[in-house]
């Protein structure tokens, strides 16, 4: 913080914000609030986030996005760098556990069909080469690769365990102004058609209420009042005589 400027950075995120008139409780309350905010899950790469923690060696983590750079760690066979799938995006974490040299390779593909179609390219790559021992697990997006023994692979593997989360976030906009002309027209044209709809059942039910309501009016006025009984002005005709 230089004066009333001050920069933030923390992962992908850098926040500049100039002529802060704030007391040093503020400013403190204000960063911790932001350092709060921001997902720690959205600072690392998939691959990385999910390694599973238990007998990990964290200085042995090493993240690969093509292979060319992931051929210079010799301990990966090349036969199973080209099947892991990095023309399709795919990212690729390196990490050893335990004391005994066992590592784990963890690729993370954009989709979870994606990471089927490799770890079936995989599988059958390992098991075209002899004295190949690889652990695999497919979990959702990713694929964990463990080079080691078995009762240790089955820890490691156990402890992947990919989850999604899903955030649901309401649309408050009105749809209507988001439309193209053509869509707006449509959309008018239909509220225009149910309005008058209903606006036509509306006017029938209330003539048809009306109807009825005079009639048992005029109904109980001529029982109570015979003399407004209508006159039988018909002419009848003697035709026998």
């Amino acid at each position: 913080m230089v004066d009333d400027d001050m920069a933030l950075w923390k992962g992908h995120y850098l926040l500049v914000a100039e002529d802060m008139s704030l007391q040093q409780p503020q400013i403190t309350s204000f960063l911790r609030s932001l350092r709060e905010s921001i997902d720690e899950r959205n600072l690392y790469p998939t691959s990385v986030f999910e390694l599973p923690e238990k007998g990990l060696n964290p200085n042995s983590i090493r993240l690969y996005l093509g292979p060319v750079t992931l051929r210079e760690n010799s301990t990966i066979p090349d036969y199973l760098i080209s099947e892991l799938g990095f023309k399709d995006e795919a990212e690729v974490t390196f990490a050893q556990y335990g004391s005994e040299g066992d590592f784990l390779l963890l690729a993370a593909y954009p989709t979870y069909h994606l990471a089927i179609e490799y770890a079936a390219r995989v599988r059958n790559a390992i098991e075209s080469r002899v004295g190949s021992t690889f652990y695999l697990k497919l979990s959702g997006p990713l694929l964990g690769i463990y080079l080691g023994e078995k009762e240790s692979a089955e820890e490691v593997l156990g402890d992947l365990r990919y989850s999604a989360s899903i955030e649901w976030v309401q649309n408050k906009v009105p749809l209507l102004p988001n439309l193209t002309e053509n869509q707006r027209e449509v959309k008018t044209l239909l509220g225009v058609v149910s309005g008058s709809m209903v606006l036509t059942g509306v006017f029938i039910l209330t003539v048809l209420l009306t109807g009825l309501i005079l009639g048992i009016i005029r109904v109980f006025l001529i029982r109570r009042f015979p003399i407004l009984k209508p006159k039988d002005d018909r002419i009848y005709l003697d035709l026998n005589s």
